[in-house]
């Protein structure tokens, strides 16, 4: 993301060396948890399943055993391992910018070796040094993947540990609704539907889910075009309630302390580029939210897979707010979700598709008619 420039302990909250803490100051987080502790015990069991309510975590048992989770709970989210200095770190590089790097370095060697003959054999060894290095963002060799932010500043492709985990599971979601996949075939758009179910299920609980919205062409080509076009309207509002709160916070902004604001936003409106009923207003989103960056002054440059130059293709400027943008920064999430769980719940479809046949319906009066024979 580009910006004013700032020291990496800014970056990457990480702060500056220090002497090591004194024996009494080690010593007071320790009491700190005590005291959690204990204030844990001193509430009310309906106070306890409260709060494990509110942080999504399981809330019924005695007392007991919700001061536990509760404890268990503090102890995840003090972690070393999931505190700020390791919240974002590096992924690897679309293959497309490998690809770019390599054909430089090839071309560069290329004309090196015409004009200096002499030095082929120097020029052949930095070649191979700089291809290991291509191979070590592929993860041959000292992997660059899920390293700390702070150990590779120049690194542009960042994901945070959680959208690591998110993608996984995203995909670990697509994977067990595909037919294919199973080898077995049950209709057309088993697959197509199989992908509105995890985009439906992803927005009860949106959260990052960018670089899971690539291989959509099943997603788009199902029997319910209503339902689709819906759904990519409720990502556009989900999208902008993300902005909205990341401003109220006063983390919309060049300096902010989420520092692939830019690269998300670039991956979300790349990945969405070919997507059906672009002049339709499910649509409208896409420019929008990058013109929203633009006038919190957040600049989507020299992110990978020449985002930027789509953006410049596309014609995406810093305009003034048009009517449909207005729409998306007001977009009232609560109220359309609400609608879309009530027009679209267990599956139904929408009222123009009713003619069309129901796979479920007709499996059902299959075992029907075999069990009459």
């Amino acid at each position: 993301m580009a910006g004013n420039k700032r020291a990496l302990s800014q970056i990457d909250s990480n702060t500056a060396p220090s002497q090591p803490p004194s024996k009494q100051q080690s010593q007071q987080p320790a009491a700190g948890k005590e005291n959690e502790a204990s204030r844990y015990a001193a509430m009310k069991k309906q106070d306890l399943s409260t709060l494990l309510q509110q942080r999504n975590l399981p809330y019924s048992g005695n007392k007991d055993v919700l001061v536990r989770r509760l404890e268990d709970s503090d102890r995840l989210h003090t972690a070393p391992s999931t505190s700020a200095t390791g919240e974002i770190c590096p992924g690897p590089l679309p293959l497309d910018d490998i690809r770019a790097e390599k054909r430089a370095t090839r071309d560069a060697s290329e004309k090196s070796n015409e004009e200096e003959d002499e030095h082929d054999g120097q020029q052949d060894n930095g070649l191979e040094s700089q291809n290991d290095q291509r191979e070590s963002i592929c993860g041959l060799k000292g992997c660059v993947c899920k390293r700390p932010a702070s150990e590779f500043p120049g690194h542009k492709w960042m994901l945070t540990t959680k959208g690591y985990l998110l993608v996984a599971r995203l995909q670990w979601e697509l994977n067990i609704r595909n037919q294919d996949a199973a080898g077995e075939h049950f209709y057309n758009d088993f697959n197509g539907y199989g992908f509105q179910e995890v985009m439906e299920n992803q927005l009860v609980s949106f959260n990052r889910f960018a670089w899971i919205l690539e291989d959509t062409y099943e997603w788009f080509n199902v029997d319910d075009p209503n339902t689709v076009l819906h759904t990519l309207k409720l990502i556009g509002g989900a999208v902008f309630t993300t902005l909205n709160s990341l401003e109220k916070n006063g983390l919309l902004c060049p300096d902010s302390a989420v520092k692939n604001i830019a690269l998300v936003l670039g991956v979300l409106y790349d990945n969405t580029r070919d997507w059906p009923g672009d002049p339709e207003p499910q649509l409208e989103w896409r420019e929008a939210m990058i013109r929203e960056a633009f006038r919190h002054g957040i600049e989507v440059k020299g992110q990978p897979n020449g985002i930027e130059t789509v953006l410049e293709e596309d014609g995406i400027d810093r305009t003034l707010p048009s009517e449909a943008d207005s729409k998306w920064k007001n977009f009232n999430w609560t109220k359309e979700f609400k609608a879309f769980s009530k027009k679209h719940r267990k599956g139904r479809r929408s009222e123009a598709d009713t003619s069309l046949c129901d796979p479920v319906e007709d499996v059902t009066r299959a075992h029907k008619v075999s069990s009459c024979m």
